[in-house]
């Protein structure tokens, strides 16, 4: 494992990533946990995709500024990753078990989460249990869901940029 300079903030120094390959993992954060930065996804993750490094972007709670118009300029680029985690119970006060991976390439997801038996029965349909850790968990997207729909995407937004603010507020004290 190879791990490279930060800055003050937390963020990766983009000119100090070393050479990367097909075989890279790159781990960049939507929110630092101690100081709130962003890595620069835009730069890094173009650059990355050009020699074939998979990038996975940690948002627990940061990635949800991509729903402020007055914070997503902190998310330009992060679409350009291949994978990305979001805890739904750190800015929406959804239950604690409401964590979020998403893919952009469907067979690894399935890959990683699939689980063979004589006795279980697919579906042509998305098979839910394709998609999960564990083929017994209860619907916890139902959770999530329920917090999205009660929230909306402007409730989303006013909720990240409260919470944004008084990080500040605790920042000046």
């Amino acid at each position: 494992m190879v791990t490279f300079n930060k800055e003050e903030q937390g963020r990766i120094i983009v000119a100090k990533i070393p050479e990367l390959d097909d075989k890279t993992l790159l781990i960049l954060q939507a929110g630092n946990v101690n100081s709130g930065s962003f890595d620069d996804f835009n730069t890094i993750c173009k650059k990355a995709n050009k020699f074939g490094a998979w990038v996975h972007i940690d948002g627990a709670f940061g990635l949800w500024a991509a729903a402020s118009e007055k914070m997503n300029h902190l998310t330009k680029g992060f679409e350009l990753g291949d994978s990305w985690s979001v805890d739904a119970h750190k800015t929406l006060n959804a239950p604690y078990d409401n964590g979020i991976i998403l893919c952009r390439h469907k067979d690894v997801l399935v890959n990683a989460m699939h689980m063979t038996g004589s006795y279980i029965i697919y579906n042509d349909n998305r098979d839910g249990m394709l998609y999960t850790a564990e083929m017994s968990r209860r619907a916890r997207a139902i959770d999530l869901w329920a917090c999205l729909k009660g929230l909306g995407k402007n409730g989303v937004s006013e909720l990240v940029e409260e919470l944004h603010g008084k990080a500040n507020i605790f920042l000046i004290c």
